[in-house]
């Protein structure tokens, strides 16, 4: 972890697991409290993408689970890099929970 101030401790719990994204590092536990996955940096996400996204790992993160649809909703924001290229609201979605 970053030394960041705030924390912006984020949680939601799903279907079958929990998944917590605290500024920059992101976990998935199964519900009994076993680690799965990470914890890794945020931008890991979006690695495939390329470019800002991928980049940059800033923080402020929100985890969502919509049960409806079973899909998790994951955002961080990815600040205008020094290139003078713009901030970006960086949104991954799963293909099921």
């Amino acid at each position: 972890m970053l030394n960041s101030a705030p924390p912006d401790t984020n949680g939601r719990v799903g279907k079958n697991h929990y998944v917590q994204w605290v500024n920059t590092q992101l976990a998935v536990w199964d519900k009994s409290g076993t680690l799965l996955y990470g914890p890794i940096k945020g931008n890991t996400l979006f690695q495939s993408l390329g470019g800002t996204c991928a980049t940059h790992n800033d923080g402020d993160p929100i985890s969502q689970y919509d049960l409806l649809a079973d899909r998790w909703i994951l955002t961080q924001f990815a600040v205008g890099a020094t290139d003078g290229s713009f901030s970006h609201q960086c949104v991954a979605v799963s293909m099921s929970g």
